[in-house]
C-alpha cells in the first residue's frame, strides 16, 4: 500500500472485522481505505513464557563486555544502519563490548553491511553470526545483558516481546508499534527516533544502572508479558474472534 495506495480499495468493501497485532497498525490500515466503522481487534503475538523460563542459564565467559544482541533479518527496514553508526557511538566512547546479530539477507545485503562495519572499523565488535534456531536464538538471548532494536518500523516486535519475558533489558526507536510493545521507562526504553548518538548514550546510562535498578525494569516487563502475552490469552482473542455473529 505505500507504494500502491489504491491497491485494497476493493478488499476493505467486502471486509466484516479485521484483526491486527498492534493498533498502530490499525491506524496504518485506515490510513490506505481500511473505513474506521469497520470492527477491529488487537490480537498480540505471545510468548510461553512457563517455556522460556526452564531454559536452561547460560553464563557469559567475558562478563567484563557489555553484551548486546539484536536480531533482524538484512533487510534495509531492521535499520542495521543504524545499529552500526550507535556501535561506532559506543566504540568512540570507550565502551568494551560485542554486538551480537542474528538473521540472515542475500549477498548484497550481508556485503552493505559488512562493509559499513568495516568503513566504522567495528570487524571485532559486531558479529554476524547468520540465521539461528529458534532453540539457538534464545540460547544466545539468555546471554545478553541487553536487547537492541534499531528498527525503522515494527509492527509489533516477536524478538523484543521474547527478550522481555526473558528477564532482559530492552532497548528499541519509538516506531510503530514498539510503543504498545515496550512501556518507557517502566518495562525498557525507547529512543528518539534514529538518534544514534542519544541511542548509544542510552545504552551506557542502562549499563551503568545498578542490578537492582535494572531488576525494577525487568521484573515489571516479565509481568507484564505474563499477563498480557501469553499463549492461552492469544488462542482465546482468536477464538472470540471467529466466533462474533456477522
Amino acid at each position: 500500500p505505500k507504494k500502491h495506495p489504491s491497491c485494497y480499495i476493493k478488499v476493505w468493501k467486502h471486509v466484516d472485522r479485521v484483526h491486527a497485532i498492534s493498533n498502530y497498525l490499525v491506524k496504518e490500515a485506515q490510513k490506505v481505505g481500511l473505513h474506521k466503522s469497520t470492527s477491529s481487534h488487537i490480537i498480540t503475538p505471545a510468548v510461553n513464557v512457563n517455556k522460556l523460563q526452564e531454559l536452561a542459564p547460560v553464563t557469559k565467559i567475558n562478563k567484563s563486555k557489555l553484551r548486546l544482541i539484536t536480531i533482524a533479518r538484512m533487510s534495509w527496514i531492521k535499520g542495521l544502519d543504524f545499529l552500526i553508526e550507535t556501535a561506532s557511538q559506543l566504540k568512540e566512547k570507550g565502551v568494551d563490548f560485542e554486538w551480537l546479530i542474528i538473521g540472515d539477507g542475500g549477498n548484497q545485503e550481508k556485503e552493505r553491511y559488512l562493509f559499513h562495519a568495516y568503513e566504522k572499523n567495528l570487524t571485532g565488535e559486531l558479529k554476524f553470526i547468520g540465521k539461528k534456531s529458534h532453540q539457538e536464538t534464545l540460547t544466545f538471548l539468555q546471554s545478553a545483558d541487553m536487547y537492541v532494536q534499531t528498527s525503522y518500523n515494527e509492527g509489533f516486535c516477536n524478538a523484543v516481546l521474547e527478550a522481555q519475558a526473558l528477564g532482559k533489558p530492552c532497548l528499541a526507536f519509538n516506531v510503530g508499534g514498539l510503543p504498545e510493545n515496550i512501556l518507557h521507562g517502566n518495562t525498557g526504553w525507547l529512543v528518539e527516533n534514529f538518534d544514534t548518538v542519544q541511542f548509544a548514550e542510552k545504552i551506557i546510562e542502562v549499563s551503568q544502572l545498578s542490578e537492582q535498578e535494572k531488576n525494577k525494569i525487568t521484573s515489571r516487563a516479565i509481568a507484564r508479558v505474563k499477563e498480557e502475552f501469553h499463549i492461552e490469552k492469544q488462542q482465546q482473542a482468536f477464538v472470540n474472534f471467529y466466533q462474533l455473529p456477522l
